[in-house]
């Protein structure tokens, strides 16, 4: 049964079509070398959180890619207005510029 399975996908011209290597062959996109603190940067919401005396229900977490350094900010909304004032105040104010920020 396995011979003619094979023998089948061989013939079949849809199969044969998705076979072969793509055309630019390349490092996956995930994979980034870097070569210093906070030039990558991944970010995400701890959501869900108990309202504190501020207000805040959320918690904003950046992550240097490159040495693991973790950062918070508490936030009371997710617009993108205060992700972004609050990028400019726990990293680009201490760090500078990131030249790629990760989010999902």
């Amino acid at each position: 049964m396995y011979a003619d399975v094979d023998r089948f996908v061989e013939e079949c011209v849809d199969c044969a079509s998705g076979k072969g290597r793509p055309p630019n062959p390349g490092p996956s996109p995930g994979n980034i070398t870097l070569r210093r603190p906070f030039e990558a940067v991944s970010m995400d919401f701890v959501t869900h959180m108990p309202k504190s005396a501020r207000g805040n229900t959320f918690l904003l977490l950046f992550q240097d890619i490159f040495s693991g350094y973790v950062m918070c900010k508490p936030m009371s909304s997710t617009t993108a207005q205060d992700v972004a004032e609050a990028y400019k105040e726990r990293v680009f104010r201490s760090f500078g510029a990131s030249s790629l920020i990760r989010h999902d």
